[in-house]
């Protein structure tokens, strides 16, 4: 009985300990890297050239060649989600288990296609052959983010401003607000003050 009672009480005290992990575990993210699904992670990937449309990753697990394919197997396992992120254009797949060695091909708009063996490569090696080959450089993504800025000097329906009368010291537009006729706009700048030091009672004084 003794025995009993002290089995069950093990048995609880496991069942709590369990129920606390999982309530510490809660608001984490799941999966064997969880940091390749943070937006900061997809960000760092590598932007691919305007002209492709599809590029695949053809790899095995073969035991006779396994270390010669340990490197794509690591771009595909955590950086198949940058290239998917940063190039949403682009089809990408993935093909297992069909060739004796590694190696990326990549089809061109244009119909051409060109490869890249990545036999023997570590991952760091096969990203850096990638965006020296077919990834955009740094200095062309800045110049194309910046070219895409909308011209805060432009107004219209496609742009931020509709109307010139938006920006400020701007005449409002006559269906929103009554635009005074020339002659009346002209005797109004006849009677401005414009330097109070100089005219005390108005534009007349110039001639007192």
């Amino acid at each position: 009985m003794v025995l009993l009672s002290a089995r069950l009480l093990r048995i609880q005290q496991f069942k709590k300990l369990i129920a606390d992990n999982q309530n510490a575990m809660k608001g984490l993210m799941s999966g064997k890297h969880p940091i390749i699904k943070t937006k900061q992670y997809l960000d760092q990937g590598i932007v691919l050239r305007d002209g492709v449309k599809i590029m695949t990753m053809h790899y095995g697990n073969y035991e006779s060649n396994y270390e010669s394919h340990s490197g794509i197997r690591k771009v595909v396992e955590l950086n198949l989600s940058q290239f998917q992120h940063k190039n949403p254009d682009v089809q990408i797949l993935v093909i297992k288990d069909l060739t004796p060695s590694p190696f990326f091909t990549f089809f061109l708009e244009n119909g051409e296609r060109f490869y890249i063996d990545v036999e023997g490569k570590n991952q760091v090696e096969i990203l850096s052959q990638i965006q020296k080959v077919i990834g955009k450089p740094k200095e062309l993504i800045e110049k194309e983010s910046i070219a895409a800025e909308a011209n805060p000097a432009n107004f219209g329906p496609e742009f931020n401003r509709k109307c010139i009368c938006e920006v400020q010291g701007q005449l409002p537009c006559s269906f929103v607000d009554d635009v005074w006729p020339i002659l009346e706009r002209k005797e109004l700048k006849k009677n401005i003050n414009l330097n109070p030091k100089k005219y005390v009672f108005g534009m007349e004084d110039e001639d007192t």
